[in-house]
């Protein structure tokens, strides 16, 4: 399941079990009905600001709808989730590397 479905997926759960329709939600986004089905069938893809207020009307951390999302890394790379912490690790090392690196280039 890709990160949309997985999102889509997530809001209607979420909507199901705070016991709402879509008109409620709909209403709670100052949105159109039609706009708010459309959302939940995939059809158009939530804005992060309507993410946003779904998170505070559910009381959910936006996180919530990504739950269950499989990261599509290159196979090839053989990288699981825990490795992108190092990754981002890593990068901010090349940075830190660039930086020292422009600086002391400077000084000669």
């Amino acid at each position: 399941m890709n990160v949309n479905e997985t999102v889509i997926k997530n809001i209607k759960i979420l909507r199901l079990k705070n016991n709402l329709k879509q008109v409620d939600v709909a209403e709670a986004l100052f949105t159109d009905i039609s706009v708010y089905s459309r959302i939940e069938t995939g059809q158009t893809r939530i804005s992060s600001e309507k993410l946003f207020y779904l998170a505070k009307l559910y009381g959910v951390s936006i996180d919530s709808f990504y739950e269950g999302v499989e990261l599509d890394i290159r196979p090839d790379l053989n990288i699981d989730s825990n490795d992108l912490t190092s990754l981002s690790e890593i990068k901010t090392l090349l940075r830190e590397i660039k930086a020292l690196a422009i600086k002391t280039s400077k000084r000669r």
